[in-house]
């Protein structure tokens, strides 16, 4: 007998998960996610007439977040504003502004300052009025036929890596997608 046709089973289905910025609200515009991708890099070693293989370095893969953008007009942020609110907020300034919020009056905000204010993005981003900040990471969870989470991968020290604002169609009636790709430290996983 295959598994599907046992009513006791609950197989993971891929259209059930959800996306928190830390500990905070589930993401409702988020359309798709990668999970972690773990690779690891291989020496090989050669000694007479052998090759020896030995692992190397390993490397957890960047993810990327797919978002709609579902807001009613005047009615609260739009996604695409949102992402643009992270980019600022890791310390990009646009060339022609003199002030950002890091720092004071100067020209342009230093390296050594853009990095320490990487985290900044998944901190005050996703951030409510409520809370100060969410924290610097990821939890992507999926989630059983109830809608309770069976197992959480937390992503750790998130970074931005890339943002796409999509494209547009006359001859397309689809939802605008963003991309978020995300960089990170390192993954854990939770079974519930």
């Amino acid at each position: 007998m295959a598994f599907w046709s046992n009513h006791d089973i609950n197989p993971k289905l891929k259209s059930r998960f959800t996306v928190r910025i830390g500990e905070g609200d589930v993401l409702i515009n988020v359309k798709s996610v990668d999970k972690p991708t773990f690779t690891i890099d291989t020496k090989t070693y050669t000694l007479i007439n052998h090759k020896f293989k030995y692992p190397g370095i390993p490397v957890w893969e960047p993810i990327t977040i797919t978002f709609v953008d579902p807001v009613v007009d005047g009615d609260g942020q739009s996604t695409e504003a949102t992402l643009y609110n992270m980019i600022t907020d890791t310390g990009y300034i646009e060339p022609t502004k003199t002030t950002h919020m890091v720092g004071k009056e100067s020209t342009y905000i230093t390296t050594p300052s853009k990095a320490s204010t990487a985290a900044n993005s998944f901190y005050s981003a996703f951030a409510q009025s409520n809370s100060g900040g969410f924290g610097g990471t990821i939890k992507i969870s999926q989630l059983n036929q109830g809608g309770s989470p069976r197992d959480i991968w937390t992503l750790h020290g998130p970074i931005i890596k890339s943002v796409s604002f999509g494209d547009l169609a006359y001859a397309d009636d689809e939802l605008v997608e963003y991309k978020l790709v995300v960089d990170y430290d390192y993954a854990t996983y939770k079974k519930l």
